[in-house]
């Protein structure tokens, strides 16, 4: 017998030992996987919730860019709006400083009329009747002088000795002119100097209100993408989730997987669902704050849903600290607006140091004079010339203490010291922020190519954990575990991308040049001197 007929011959005598032991253990199989389905199905099933509903507050969605968020706001935030009655009101105040100089017509009249006794001792009285008319045209100059030209009469009339009223009429010019306190263009014009410094303010602190807009509305239109995005990672890691619960049900059918696979999986769904109503919510609160930037109607906008269409790339070219902070001291609205402050208080200062001093004034007056019957007879001798009259002088007025003018100017003193002061800690606070905001765009881009790179190794180690669990080979919760490293890995990039972004429109707003990046142009601008 050969040695092929020897081993044939004894597998055959196997055979009934083999099958028996094959049927021993399916016998076992069967029974250890009905004890398993029993457990299965002892276990409380997992109730489903029902999926993620649309995000939005509405129905109507609207497409919008940065720079169709830009004008909205520009048009519409009530920010903006306020702020931009300030350079008006600084407008009117400049138009009422220069009031100062109008001409101011003024018309006088008066009559009267009185009874006297003749003397102590009788009781006869005789009465008097008078009039006056005056009529004036005067105007401060720039040195503080105050020039009129004036014409009045008047008349009086008796019962002793006159039948006929008597009319004196008098035309003259005259001239006071401050020698002391209130003299100069440095205290004339110190109100619409003043005034001018306080428009060209109110203009720079519109200009630094709408920049501060801006950056607002850009960076809250990147956090309303980084919300919508972190979302839908959200979903996702759900969904991995389910799909893994699903695939557990099937195993532990089959008998390859234990009951508490199950219990884990169940319980990081439920998990990873509170993360999406979470994630869901913050869609919902960033998209209002976008809406509150770019509409002065929020209820107007609540059926609307907000679709960013401008999506944020990941490169950005890092600038170099300290490169641009005298870019910044040139371009920075807030600083030009200290700046005017500063100098309101200066002339602030000036003028009120002129204002201890004592009042003294030329006065001098030259006109002609008239005497007639009749109103028209007085004023044809005052036009011949005939009687000139004239006089010149000198009044002081010097008030005890002067508590009040000194008072007004050491408070100037001390305003200007503290405007002065609140400058240079702008331009230090600006140098500050520029060096920050430019440091972080670099650190923004360190971080973005960190967890990008983290992001790829979080998906391989998935990748090859699920590999493994199909194999057997490592456990549900380890799955579970790599699939938060992932969801975390992605929300730290988009976070990354995000601040980077908004890092940059932040560098933009120090540096003074946010206007200029996204060409805005502004219906009010500085104004000018005039």
């Amino acid at each position: 017998m050969n040695d092929s007929s020897f081993t044939a011959d004894k597998r055959t005598r196997r055979l009934p030992r083999i099958l028996a032991t094959r049927s021993t253990g399916l016998a076992f199989l069967s029974l250890w996987g009905f004890l398993l389905l029993t457990a299965v199905a002892a276990t409380p099933e997992v109730v489903d919730s029902p999926p993620p509903q649309d995000v939005g507050t509405g129905d109507q969605e609207l497409s919008l860019t940065i720079p169709d968020c830009i004008s909205r706001a520009l048009l519409k935030n009530l920010d903006i709006s306020i702020q931009r009655i300030a350079p008006q009101i600084a407008s009117a105040q400049t138009l009422s400083a220069f009031g100062a100089f109008d001409p101011t017509l003024q018309l006088q009249t008066q009559y009267g009329a009185a009874e006297y006794q003749i003397d102590s001792t009788s009781l006869s009285a005789y009465n008097t009747q008078t009039s006056s008319y005056q009529l004036s045209l005067s105007q401060l100059t720039a040195l503080g002088t105050q020039l009129s030209l004036s014409m009045s009469s008047s008349s009086s009339q008796d019962n002793l000795g006159y039948i006929f009223a008597e009319y004196t009429s008098l035309a003259s010019f005259n001239v006071t002119q401050p020698l002391l306190k209130g003299f100069g263009t440095d205290i004339t014009e110190a109100q619409i100097r003043i005034a001018r410094r306080g428009q060209v303010a109110a203009d720079a602190g519109f200009q630094a209100q709408v920049e501060q807009i801006i950056s607002n509305v850009v960076s809250a239109y990147y956090e309303l993408i980084y919300a919508q995005d972190n979302l839908t990672s959200q979903e996702k890691s759900l969904s991995l989730a389910q799909e893994l619960l699903d695939d557990n049900k099937i195993r532990v059918r089959v008998g390859t997987m234990t009951a508490l696979d199950i219990s884990q999986t169940t319980s990081e769904v439920a998990s990873r669902r509170d993360d999406v109503l979470q994630a869901r919510q913050v869609v919902i609160e960033q998209e209002n704050a976008l809406k509150r930037l770019i509409s002065d109607d929020f209820a107007d906008m609540i059926g609307q849903n907000i679709v960013p269409l401008d999506r944020p790339g990941e490169d950005l070219t890092g600038k170099p600290p300290l490169a641009d902070m005298a870019v910044a001291l040139q371009n920075r609205a807030d600083y030009r607006q200290a700046i005017a402050q500063a100098e309101q208080s200066k002339l602030q200062l000036v003028f009120s140091q002129n204002q201890t001093l004592p009042q003294l004034n030329l006065i001098a007056s030259y006109g002609y004079s008239g005497l007639g019957t009749n109103l028209g007879n007085s004023f044809n001798r005052v036009t011949s010339t005939d009687y000139p009259q004239w006089y010149v002088g000198l009044s002081v007025q010097v008030p005890f203490g002067n508590r009040q003018a000194i008072g007004q100017r050491d408070a100037a003193q001390l305003q200007k010291t503290e405007t002065l002061l609140q400058l240079k800690k702008l331009e230090q606070d600006i140098l500050v922020q520029v060096n920050n905001a430019a440091n972080r765009v670099q650190t923004d881009q360190e971080r973005v190519d960190v967890s990008r790179t983290a992001t790829e190794y979080a998906k391989d180690a998935l990748l090859a954990e699920q590999e493994k669990l199909s194999a057997g080979s490592t456990t549900t919760y380890t799955v579970l575990q790599m699939q938060r490293d992932l969801a975390q890995a992605e929300t730290n990039e988009l976070r990354a991308v995000a601040d980077l972004h908004e890092s940059e429109v932040e560098l933009f707003r120090v540096e003074g040049i946010i206007l200029k990046v996204y060409h805005v142009v502004l219906d009010s601008s500085p104004s000018s001197e005039r």
